[in-house]
């Protein structure tokens, strides 16, 4: 696993646009602080968006790449290991924070 850097975050920033998921995501942080809530809610609306085949191998594609996996190995993560892995990789009060600003 590694950090992410600018490469993943435009590879997450496209996977955004394609699931049509960034008003969501704006809506899951709004009036929020708690980084736990946001980070739920955030992978819900993922999850409840990305329900094809194409989608779900998109989302093991991106984040195969900070947490150093194949995609098909994403896959088999328990989803106690992918938040750990997705914090690790991403700096959430970052995160949080980037997008503040480009919601204004």
């Amino acid at each position: 696993m590694r950090k992410a850097n600018v490469d993943d975050m435009f590879e997450i920033a496209r996977l955004i646009n394609g699931l049509n998921l960034k008003e969501d995501i704006f809506k899951s942080q709004k009036g929020e602080e708690d980084l736990e809530k946001i980070g739920f809610n955030i992978m819900f609306d993922i999850m409840s968006k990305a329900t094809t085949k194409e989608a779900q191998s998109n989302i093991y594609v991106c984040l195969s790449k900070p947490f150093e996996k194949e995609p098909s190995e994403v896959g088999l993560m328990s989803i106690d290991d992918i938040v750990t892995t997705f914090t690790s990789c991403f700096d959430i009060v970052v995160l949080k924070n980037f997008m503040k600003r480009v919601n204004k």
